[in-house]
């Protein structure tokens, strides 16, 4: 049956119990493991350039990067 919906929906495919979820408002919804907010610690170290830092810098980025973790 799974199989059958992936063929016939492409990319477009829900298990049957999204289906059903979907069909019925008063369905129980999944929930939300994380919060869709910015977190500071992931832009600071997506920002990092990793191969220009001394091992002293980036020590201290670490530290930087877990008090920024903590805060959130």
């Amino acid at each position: 049956e799974l199989l059958r919906d992936l063929e016939t929906q492409g990319g477009d495919f829900h298990t049957p119990a999204q289906r059903k979820r979907r069909n019925n408002p008063d369905a129980p919804q999944p929930v939300k493991l994380f919060d869709d907010a910015p977190n500071p610690a992931l832009a600071a170290l997506r920002a990092l350039s990793i191969d220009e830092l001394s091992p002293i810098e980036a020590l201290t980025k670490l530290y930087e990067l877990k008090r920024l973790a903590q805060d959130d």
